[in-house]
């Protein structure tokens, strides 16, 4: 028995299941959201295949779900975005079950004895289904879904073990470049406290003093308090704490900062430019990348159906080729000061485009300094100070290079080489974790279409992704 070609609303009215939309209106307010609880799922939280939690991701507890329980996820459900990113959808993972559907979210629950519904999520990452969605949603300004697109959507139903041996293949691979984003996630934050560490909490020089006997300002005893400990157990790094200095000076605007650093601006320190103004209508469909804002998302970059190409690089666009390690920020929107990403090879050619920030190192100061600068937290509280705009709020290149640093006095200082080494040893290891997924990515992308036509057969395949496993 073959393959069947039917609709997903069709599949469900034969099969069982249902398609429900999040809580309209007043049903969910936003004074209902609570510090604990379970994840709210909406478009923000869809991801490409996967849940995709923020810091800004809203959370209910009982009193919600117990009111309106038809709203709580389920293992293998399947949820989209209902505004904005409709070629987006997520397949609820077993540690997801419970969470909560957003207003911006639909839900779809198949009959898991009669499909896999982590098939059926697989087809919908497809190039052909994104592009089907994209031509289907409602809307001009604001593309948007409704149960009745999602009941249309084209499906490819085939015998259910041949369904499940597709599935575990894929899955197979998506496991390997989900443990691959977790293992980057957690050498980014490594790489981001190294930086606190040293450049904001100022730990190498509370070491020295402590070590050496001298006075630690009052402002600076808490942190010092954590720091003895540190020093008591062993985890303080003293041969990486030999460059600072072990005592503090009093500023006026600053307060409290390493004797022979000085307050200075991260515009001493680095190259600032934007780009041109590409005009949409000359963009083609291959060529040379344009590096948007649409495209510079939560630290990495985001083509998909956004991609924009840019046919010739002539002598007056050479300037604006990107290079491995430039930092891109975006300066316009509401996650303005959050969006930025570091440019790999992997990346390139790419081209920068007005409005969105090329930051790259003028002297000492290396491209992983400038990512973790404006990765931080105090960046991002600069930010919302400095930013104007109230519809679409935005930064200026002034604005950029205005933030206030601490730094040694000497540009040739070991601690910028140190810390370059130490940095460069987190992120080397990102680079070839992210250029493995993106190999990974490649090849399930490009398995899905051919198992299901039949073009290779699940054996051939199983070889094929043996390394996975590993």
């Amino acid at each position: 028995m073959g393959s069947e070609a039917t609709t997903l609303g069709e599949f469900i009215d034969a099969t069982g299941g249902s398609v429900q939309t999040g809580p309209f209106g007043t049903k969910l307010k936003a004074s209902e959201y609570t510090e604990a609880g379970v994840p709210v799922i909406s478009v923000g939280e869809v991801g490409f295949g996967r849940i995709r939690l923020h810091e800004k991701t809203p959370k209910v507890d009982s009193t919600v779900w117990e009111r309106m329980p038809e709203f709580l996820l389920r293992t293998d459900d399947i949820v989209f975005g209902r505004k904005g990113a409709v070629e987006r959808n997520a397949h609820i993972q077993p540690d997801e079950d419970g969470y909560f559907l957003g207003s911006d979210g639909i839900r779809v629950r198949l009959n898991s004895n009669n499909c896999d519904p982590r098939f059926i999520s697989y087809q919908f990452q497809s190039a052909a289904h994104k592009a089907w969605m994209i031509q289907n949603a409602a809307g001009t300004t604001m593309p948007s879904l409704n149960e009745g697109i999602i009941r249309r959507i084209p499906i490819i139903v085939p015998p259910l073990p041949e369904q499940k041996a597709i599935a575990h293949i894929l899955g197979t691979l998506d496991d390997k470049i989900e443990l691959n984003r977790q293992m980057n996630a957690t050498l980014e934050a490594m790489a981001q406290a190294l930086f606190k560490s040293w450049f904001i909490d100022f730990d190498p020089v509370i070491d020295n003093a402590l070590t050496a006997g001298n006075p630690i300002p009052p402002e600076l005893a808490p942190r010092a308090k954590v720091r003895r400990l540190a020093l008591a157990n062993g985890t303080a790094n003293r041969e990486a704490a030999k460059p600072f200095p072990a005592a503090f000076q009093q500023t006026e605007s600053m307060g409290w900062i390493p004797e022979e650093w000085e307050e200075t601006s991260f515009g001493e320190h680095i190259n600032f430019q934007t780009g041109p103004a590409f005009k949409s209508k000359d963009f083609t469909e291959s060529g040379t990348r344009l590096a948007r804002g649409d495209n510079v998302k939560e630290g990495r970059f985001q083509w998909g159906h956004k991609s924009r190409y840019w046919p010739t690089v002539d002598d007056s666009l050479l300037k604006y080729l990107l290079c491995s390690g430039d930092v891109l920020l975006g300066m316009d929107g509401s996650k303005v000061g959050k969006n930025r990403v570091r440019v790999r090879a992997s990346d390139l050619p790419c081209l920068l485009v007005q409005r969105v920030a090329r930051l790259s190192k003028k002297n000492t100061i290396c491209s992983n300094f400038i990512f973790l600068a404006v990765n931080s937290e105090r960046f991002r509280d600069y930010v919302e100070v400095v930013k104007t705009g109230s519809a679409i709020p935005h930064i200026s290149g002034g604005q950029i290079k205005g933030l206030p640093l601490i730094l040694p006095e000497d540009n040739t200082s070991a601690v910028f080489s140190e810390f370059e080494r130490l940095a460069s040893s987190f992120f080397n290891r990102t680079d070839v974790i992210v250029t493995e997924s993106q190999t990974l990515t490649k090849l399930r992308d490009s398995l899905l279409p051919k198992l299901i036509s039949g073009e290779l057969r699940i054996p051939e395949v199983e070889q094929l992704t043996k390394g996975a496993h590993a």
